[in-house]
């Protein structure tokens, strides 16, 4: 499969739909699709374009994890997007992202291994850096921690070698283990 053109009335993308389809380089993902679920990507190297719908509320664990030919690099993530599960965009391409203020749940590894992450927004309302979140992010050149923010899991910036400067609020009460280990 090279090209996936799926109909304007899906509303979901079922676990592995479409994972380790090295052949597959473009997809259109319709308007109406309000869930992508487990590993629905997961390992489709060579698609060009991911664009999500702006319904889009769940991304599910590693749906895009290693589709690192994707041009997804300056991303905003769908306005009303409330969940993004664990490895969710690990080892992906992108270089910038915002993540929506409607967000309730951000995954461990979340943005892992993204070698060309440079910038990420994320909303004041997150009060918890998840574990591993942004480890192995060596391009991510800065990250404006909320003062919201009340815990920084382990490894949350982990080898992050580009990231020569950080403010930890004073209202953290939980700094995780090797938090900024390998840092700038």
């Amino acid at each position: 499969l090279y090209k996936i053109l799926l109909p304007d009335n899906l509303n979901s993308i079922g676990a592995s739909a479409f994972s380790s389809n090295d052949q597959l380089l473009e997809i259109n993902i319709p308007d109406n699709v309000t869930a992508i679920y487990e590993d629905a990507f997961r390992d489709s190297y060579n698609i060009q374009t991911i664009d999500l719908p702006q319904n889009l509320t769940y991304i599910g664990e590693r749906a895009f994890m290693g589709c690192e030919s994707a041009d997804i690099t300056d991303y905003e993530l769908p306005s009303g997007l409330t969940y993004i599960g664990n490895s969710a965009f690990e080892s992906t391409a992108i270089t910038r992202a915002s993540i929506p203020t409607s967000i309730g749940h951000i995954g461990s590894w979340a943005f892992a291994e993204c070698k060309n992450l440079k910038e990420i927004y994320f909303p004041n309302n997150i009060t918890e850096i998840p574990y591993g979140i942004f480890s192995g992010c060596s391009s991510l050149e800065s990250f404006e921690i909320s003062s919201n923010v009340t815990i920084i899991q382990d490894s949350a910036f982990e080898g992050c070698s580009s990231l020569s400067e950080i403010n930890i609020p004073s209202g953290i009460t939980i700094l995780g283990s090797y938090a900024f280990s390998g840092c700038g």
